[in-house]
């Protein structure tokens, strides 16, 4: 966890300077922001308390927007696709917690199908993409879909 705060400190650091340069670009700024939004949903699924793991969820949702403003400034497509694929994890996150958060089993979210479309959906934009990896892509939308399909046996926070 303490790795994941300072990560998330130095990337702070990093989108102030760059905010602040102009010779920074939005492909720059978005990736930090990408990254900003990767440790702040880390943060988000190892705090303990509710309310700090809607804090970083919160905080993740922001920069990931921030992300998607900067790439679509610069109209790099697969960058664009990337960015729509993690606020779509994000989603799922969100749906999860809140779930979690009002005593209901997250597969019975009025949102999960909205989300697992969604996700389906933003995989399938990557695919077009023959330069990525996608058994990454792939082995992350399993495990946020994952956590739309918690059981009631299986209800202990991540």
């Amino acid at each position: 966890m303490e790795d994941l705060r300072q990560a998330h400190h130095h990337f702070s650091k990093v989108l102030h300077y760059l905010e602040n340069s102009p010779a920074s670009s939005p492909k720059q700024v978005s990736r930090v922001c990408q990254n900003l939004m990767e440790t702040s949903i880390g943060l988000s699924m190892r705090a303990r308390e509710g309310a700090e793991r809607k804090k970083r969820a919160d905080q993740a949702l922001d920069y990931g927007k921030a992300a998607l403003d900067n790439v679509l400034r610069c109209r790099d497509v697969c960058m664009i696709a990337q960015v729509q694929f993690m606020l779509a994890c994000m989603s799922a996150w969100r749906v999860y917690l809140e779930a979690r958060v009002s005593g209901m089993e997250p597969r019975r979210h009025p949102g999960r199908e909205r989300v697992e479309i969604l996700m389906a959906e933003r995989l399938g934009e990557l695919r077009a993409f023959q330069n990525l990896d996608m058994e990454g892509y792939e082995a992350q939308a399993r495990k946020y879909i994952g956590y739309l399909n918690k059981s009631p046996r299986n209800q202990g926070w991540e």
